[in-house]
């Protein structure tokens, strides 16, 4: 194949699928079923109008807020709004190409790619604190102080999960992990010190999203949105997208680190791929384009399952638990979830190789053929 065609499949790849466009489209999705599952847990209906049982509302609610009138205080930092608005929306679809969507490696991927996903997460955290900041207003600065004191509380967790399994994998590189489950047919998950990591890592997610118990720097009974309530219209817009986008980026990781990525059947029946090479083969054996399309819409939706369950999973404990005070998560963050991430650690490196050889071989020899 010529240089500029792989060089055109990559520019596509990264603007259509599986980059831009199908980011923010399973973004929008999983907001949809956010939305619609929040609602039927507390006996509601949810968005039902816009589009087939309200689909498209996600989609209509960013367009509407996109024609709406862009209002800048005098007193702000324009240009540091603006900044603050465009980067919240560019870092979260970056850091989202590196997550593997059509295979066990994501558009970016390179040895060490997991510290430089560490980096733009810490980055997109620190954006909040910004973003609140060049506001200038005294009714955003409550919100915003408390989005910077839960800064270290959550970003803490998430780095020390992903060192976690970094460190059980001896992999640095988000496809050495998929890889690494793939060859051990099983997900890194299947061991209790790496599940509690994956519980760790979902409750650091749902803090960073800021969303209940955790919706502390937005709380709309007590400061009136926080940090973003000088924010409208275009800058909104993109605030309101961002937060879907990592939405389905803490999701999409969790899914590589812990659940084996897009990788299904196969994980435990390796001959499943060749399944669905032969497959595709007998329904179209002029060429390899259609082996190629096969596997990649299986691997698509693979992820889409994965992620939008555990978008489910959050959406639950939106549901079901209350705000929580500043202090309280404060509290619970150093005193509980960042000495038992420490401790896990520690038993992960003695504990693991016993139970991987005692609890698991049984399993592998009735699914690994």
């Amino acid at each position: 194949m010529q240089e500029w065609v792989i060089w055109l499949l990559t520019i596509l790849g990264i603007i259509f699928f599986p980059g831009i466009g199908f980011c923010i489209s399973i973004a929008l999705f999983d907001e949809w079923i956010d939305r619609k599952f929040y609602a039927a847990l507390q006996d509601r209906i949810g968005p039902l109008h816009t589009g087939f049982k309200g689909i498209l509302q996600p989609l209509a609610d960013f367009l509407k807020l996109m024609a709406n009138e862009d209002i800048e205080p005098e007193a702000a930092d324009r240009w540091g709004m603006r900044f603050t608005a465009v980067l919240s929306l560019t870092l979260p679809l970056l850091a989202l190409l590196f997550v593997p969507i059509v295979g066990t490696r994501g558009i970016i991927s390179f040895e060490g790619d997991i510290l430089l996903l560490a980096f733009i997460t810490t980055i997109i955290a620190v954006l909040i604190y910004l973003a609140g900041w060049f506001s200038a207003n005294r009714l955003a600065m409550p919100g915003t102080m408390r989005a910077a004191s839960q800064l270290l509380s959550y970003e803490i967790p998430i780095l020390l999960a992903m060192f976690a399994v970094a460190l059980r994998t001896s992999e640095f590189s988000i496809a050495g992990i998929v890889n690494w489950q793939l060859d051990a047919h099983r997900p890194v998950m299947f061991s209790l010190p790496m599940f509690c990591f994956l519980l760790i890592f979902l409750l650091s997610t749902q803090a960073e999203l800021e969303r209940s118990p955790f919706d502390i720097p937005t709380a709309e009974t007590e400061i009136v949105g926080g940090w973003e309530v000088e924010y409208s219209g275009k800058k909104l817009a993109f605030f309101r997208l961002s937060t879907d986008l990592q939405m389905v980026y803490g999701a999409g990781i969790a899914t590589a680190l812990f659940l084996g990525g897009p990788v299904g059947v196969e994980m435990w029946i390796p001959s499943f791929s060749n399944w669905l090479a032969t497959g595709a083969s007998l329904a179209n054996p002029t060429g390899l384009v259609w082996v190629a399309a096969i596997r990649i819409g299986y691997y698509a939706l693979m992820f889409a399952i994965k992620t939008t369950l555990l978008v489910i999973a959050l959406s639950i404990v939106r549901a079901l638990m209350a705000r929580l005070r500043i202090e309280q998560f404060l509290e619970f963050s150093w005193k509980w979830v960042i000495p038992v991430s420490l401790g896990l650690i520690i038993v992960s490196l003695f504990w693991i190789p016993w139970l991987d050889g005692v609890l698991w071989n049984r399993w592998e020899g009735l699914f690994v053929t």
